[in-house]
């Protein structure tokens, strides 16, 4: 008999799941050359769209940042992350509020 759960969830709240646990086992492994490896960090990693959402910018606005230096971008898979962490603490040195 099934006795697992069953989580409904739409296709883009699966990707960040995804995502996570992938992130999560990469940390784990040696990096091949064309993988940016993860930082050991409990940090949580979100790509520019849900990145922006949750500090009230626009997600070309987080890819901005990014390009300007202010925090990494790492690549897993053809996915860009960002390190929620990082973010925050590049918008407190700039005395910004999150929305």
């Amino acid at each position: 008999m099934f006795q697992g759960k069953i989580i409904l969830s739409t296709p883009e709240e699966l990707k960040i799941v995804l995502i996570d646990a992938f992130a999560a086992v990469v940390r784990t492994m040696p990096s091949p050359n064309n993988v940016t490896s993860l930082p050991e960090t409990s940090s949580k990693f979100l790509n520019a769209k849900k990145a922006g959402e949750l500090f009230g910018v626009h997600p070309n606005t987080i890819r901005n940042w990014y390009k300007a230096g202010y925090f990494k971008k790492y690549v897993i898979e053809g996915v860009s992350l960002y390190d929620v962490e990082q973010i925050e603490t590049f918008i407190k040195s700039q005395a910004l509020e999150p929305a």
